[in-house]
């Protein structure tokens, strides 16, 4: 013994590795690059257009509001297969052979899986001071901003550890830490605001104090100044709610790693396939086992459903932004299916698999188009025309237009792009990230800056299409590009030259 005790050594370490590992100045730089992009592409929109003195105030809201959505992907989509992962591997039990303890490891994989979205979240502060100098925006809304953003990121990561503690299979973790964060960042605020229509008692109105996206009505200067203690209380309880999530991750990873011994027995049986898909489409058969999925999609065009009735009954009120963030949750569900089916495939071996059979790269590619097609066509129509019957007797069309033209290219670069980084990225986690990051989250705003977004899903689509021209098995061995494939080094281009050795010493025999 040295002496002295380490506190959270699980912490240290990740925290240290995260200091020279390259995702985490690559999201920093990344994120910093894209919102210093976005600020020029307004700025230049200002100048030309001759806008006034609102121009800095739409410029932060749009950061603002990419700022929240960024923390909400980045918390769930970063945790929500953390410690999940380390059960299925059985490895989480090992380090329960030492003396560590819960915490340790649930402050440690926290450390490791956040400290990267914290530092990008971070570098978009300094661009979205712009605004601030620009007029119209207070310096209090400023700092209130930032605190709201950190403290959705917080939360969404705290979610999906505790989510994760509690399961050993990636989809299941996946989406329950997607419901819990929905329920308290979207329906939580959309209840409390049908209740204040209907002018219900504010004591049925306090549960929104535990939504993180709550804050942000309380955030303006004019409703801070108005009633400040509601802005603390919402920030407070909000944070506290993560804290608990904390907590009961830390409890679940200590109990969980004591089940895992039945962990082949529990997963034996897997998901039931459909008969009748199986026989004509293998493929799709197994990316329909998961069901959650196609309910998740039903319900998110129930709910525009059920928003757009409310308005045209006057009962309530609608916005296009409704229905912006509920076609962002349809399509991220396709990304969602289509990195996970090809990522675990890959990462399982079964892709390997299937390659060796007579099944070709353009089988999998129409499999996968197929699966979307039968099980997101109906939803996504369903969403798009009630979003446009939502939002008309709002002045609401020409937005709707646009995000409607903007989720129609997005959705056809979905597969393509998704299948590239499934096949290239080892963990699926990874690969959704990339896909939804620049096909979905990079082109959404700019689709309403003069519409600069359409240009994005087709050029990932020309840029995917011409890296899987490569078959799909050169593509698992390593190969990124056809330069690679010179001199007949891989099996598919022919065999693989020997080098001739060099000749034996003399060696003289007395």
């Amino acid at each position: 013994m040295d002496g002295h005790m380490t506190f959270l050594p699980v912490a240290q370490r990740e925290l240290l590795a995260a200091s020279r590992r390259k995702a985490t100045f690559r999201m920093r730089t990344g994120s910093a690059i894209f919102a210093a992009l976005l600020t020029f592409v307004m700025l230049l929109f200002v100048s030309v257009t001759g806008a006034g003195a609102r121009s800095g105030q739409f410029l932060f809201n749009t950061l603002v509001v990419g700022g929240h959505l960024f923390a909400v992907l980045a918390g769930v989509f970063l945790t929500a297969d953390g410690i999940s992962e380390e059960r299925r591997d059985g490895t989480l039990g090992f380090l329960f052979l030492t003396d560590l303890t819960g915490l340790d490891i649930i402050a440690g994989k926290f450390a490791a899986l956040v400290l990267s979205a914290f530092f990008g979240l971070a570098s978009v502060f300094p661009v979205l001071a712009i605004s601030w100098f620009m007029g119209g925006v207070s310096n209090g809304e400023f700092w209130r901003n930032c605190a709201a953003m950190l403290n959705q990121l917080f939360f969404a990561a705290s979610a999906g550890l505790a989510m994760s503690a509690g399961e050993t299979r990636q989809a299941r973790a996946v989406g329950k830490t997607l419901v819990v964060v929905g329920f308290f960042s979207v329906v939580l605020p959309a209840v409390s605001e049908g209740l204040r229509f209907a002018s219900a008692h504010p004591v049925f109105q306090l549960p929104i104090l535990l939504s993180p996206t709550a804050v942000r009505f309380h955030v303006g200067e004019t409703a801070y100044l108005r009633d400040p203690f509601t802005f603390y209380l919402n920030l407070g309880a909000s944070h506290l709610l993560g804290w608990l999530f904390l907590l009961f991750a830390t409890w679940a990873v200590g109990r969980g790693w004591r089940l895992d011994a039945n962990l082949p027995r529990a997963s034996a049986g897997g998901p039931a396939l459909n008969r009748r898909v199986l026989d004509s489409s293998p493929l799709g058969a197994l990316m329909g086992a998961e069901k959650w999925p196609q309910r998740v999609a039903w319900s998110t065009s129930g709910l525009a459903v059920a928003a757009t009735a409310l308005s045209l009954s006057q009962v309530g009120s609608v916005t296009p932004l409704l229905f912006w963030v509920l076609g962002i949750l349809l399509r991220g569900l396709m990304v969602w299916e289509v990195t996970s089916f090809i990522g675990e495939s890959r990462r399982s071996g079964a892709l390997e698999l299937v390659l060796t059979t007579p099944i070709r790269d353009a089988d999998i590619t129409q499999a996968v188009i197929r699966h979307l097609t039968a099980r997101y066509l109906a939803p996504t129509v369903l969403l798009m025309l009630v979003g446009l019957a939502g939002t008309l007797p709002h002045g609401g069309f020409i937005p709707s237009l646009i995000d409607i033209i903007g989720a129609f290219l997005q959705i056809v670069a979905i597969p393509t792009v998704g299948i590239w980084f499934g096949l290239t990225e080892s963990k699926p986690m990874v690969a959704f990230a990339k896909t939804f990051g620049f096909v979905v989250v990079l082109s959404t705003p700019l689709n309403f800056l003069c519409c600069v977004g359409f240009a994005i899903p087709p050029l990932m689509i020309a840029w995917a299409q011409s890296k899987l021209r490569l078959p799909f098995r050169d593509i698992l061995a390593g190969v990124r590009s056809h330069w690679q494939r010179r001199d007949g080094w891989l099996h598919s281009t022919g065999p693989v030259p020997t080098a001739t050795p060099p000749p034996l010493p003399y060696i003289r025999k007395d």
